[in-house]
């Protein structure tokens, strides 16, 4: 009962359509036209065809939800290969800049060290 209490100070609308909805259904059943065992079938029948429609809905939502996924999934995956193969590719640019400058670096100090070559300016590298 708590909670109930609690759910009227939050949404008086929402428990305003319960409690009208609830005493609705208990005035229409006690002043049906029809008996008791007639109205519960036909109450049954009708909760069984909105649960078929219910079902088939969720089962159409479910096989939309998973093509979504799998077109989701398809594109991060190529995404993420596309991303590899370009990290790859600058790592290589990167690796082959560092081994040209420091082979030019080696040369300009072996260069440098010849016995030759006291007293002269090393070249700069292009």
């Amino acid at each position: 009962m708590g909670r109930i209490a609690d759910m009227r100070g939050k949404h008086p609308l929402a428990t305003g359509i319960l409690a009208g909805t609830a005493v609705g259904a208990c005035v229409g059943i006690l002043f049906a036209p029809r008996r008791g065992s007639e109205t519960r079938k036909r109450v049954g029948e009708g909760v069984n065809s909105g649960y078929r429609r219910a079902k088939g809905s969720v089962g159409e939502w479910a096989k939309s939800g998973q093509g979504a996924y799998k077109s989701t999934r398809d594109k991060v995956v190529k995404g993420a290969k596309g991303t590899t193969q370009y990290v790859r590719e600058v790592a290589d640019a990167v690796s082959r800049k560092a081994h040209r400058q420091g082979d030019a670096a080696l040369r300009r100090m072996s260069s440098a060290s010849s016995p030759g070559a006291i007293g002269q300016q090393p070249r700069k590298a292009i």
